[in-house]
């Protein structure tokens, strides 16, 4: 585990901004602190994870120096990116570095010596993703774990980003990936405007409620006068 995270934080390094520096003899991974008066133990090369540790770090520079979101905008905020970094529980990050064309490299990495299965983040476009480096590939030395070259993102948000991606993570180890076949996004159902029509309801109820309270109010009675005349007349006659 220990060549596992040295893979990991030298991935770490070479993918925030700035220019990477490390001691002569870091990169077959020498035991012994570097001494100017000694020479580097290139003896250790004999040694599997040795001589495959040395392989990573000419990998990695190789990497590092063919895709430009890598190293092209490195002074200043416009070509670095978080994606989340809060999973203190499970002590992965992932964020985006971006050239000057917009084009995006994904970097997650596992601080953890556990697995992780099906951890989603979010990611900028629509399309297909390819996993483009992986630092626990068998070749350097690890698990041999693998997203593959045709990873779907799917409409679900995830990090403020209206994508995501499902990705399994191995332990102690760095991942990078990139779109490579852009899609047309999915069209999103829209939304039913009931509540307008619900309020016009109970207005035009309202109203017709309104208009019969007021036809079904009582007449006013008719006065007697006619009648109590004649009474009067007919009293007067006798």
């Amino acid at each position: 585990m220990k060549f596992n995270g040295m893979r990991l934080f030298l991935a770490y390094m070479a993918a925030h901004p700035g220019k990477m520096l490390t001691f002569m003899g870091a990169e077959i991974g020498q035991f012994d602190e570097w001494n100017s008066e000694e020479s580097i133990q290139w003896n250790l090369l004999e040694f599997e994870k040795h001589w495959k540790l040395k392989e990573y770090v000419k990998k990695l520079n190789n990497f590092y120096n063919t895709e430009k979101p890598m190293h092209q905008i490195d002074t200043n905020w416009d070509g670095f990116q978080w994606i989340h970094h809060n999973d203190y529980t499970q002590s992965i990050i992932a964020f985006r570095r971006i050239d000057k064309e917009g084009n995006n490299i994904i970097c997650v990495m596992n601080f953890q010596p556990m697995h992780r299965v099906d951890y989603s983040i979010g990611v900028p476009e629509y399309g297909y993703y390819a996993e483009v480096f992986n630092s626990d590939d068998e070749e350097f030395g690890g698990y041999g774990i693998t997203n593959g070259q045709k990873i779907k993102a799917t409409d679900k948000p995830m990090h403020g980003s209206e994508w995501s991606i499902s990705l399994s993570i191995p332990p102690m180890s760095a991942m990078f990936f990139k779109c490579v076949e852009k899609l047309t996004p999915p069209k999103k159902p829209a939304k039913k405007k009931t509540a307008k029509k619900t309020a016009a309801k109970k207005t035009t109820t309202k109203k017709t409620t309104a208009k019969k309270s007021t036809a079904k109010k009582p007449a006013k009675k008719k006065t007697t006068t006619k009648k109590t005349t004649k009474t009067k007349t007919a009293t007067k006659t006798k």
